[in-house]
């Protein structure tokens, strides 16, 4: 699915398949039931860098990738 699909089906934490780590997942900003402009990407690989911040923050607005799986594994907090 894409991340406008996702967002009108209130799907609000999608992944890639095919990342490397199952625990990666893009939060999406839903907003009236309309994607919003920012993604919140949540990978446990950051913990290990202290000055990256948490959630890494970028646009989503232009993806246009078919093939967002919704994720359902344990959420990481932002710090």
């Amino acid at each position: 699915m894409t991340l406008h699909e996702a967002a009108a089906k209130g799907i609000a934490r999608v992944r890639l398949p095919h990342w490397a780590d199952p625990g990666d997942y893009v939060k999406i900003d839903i907003i009236d039931g309309h994607l919003g402009p920012w993604g919140q990407l949540y990978a446990p690989v950051q913990a290990l860098f202290d000055d990256m911040p948490r959630p890494q923050k970028f646009l989503v607005i232009g993806d246009t990738e078919d093939r967002y799986v919704a994720y359902e594994g344990p959420l990481l907090e932002a710090t």
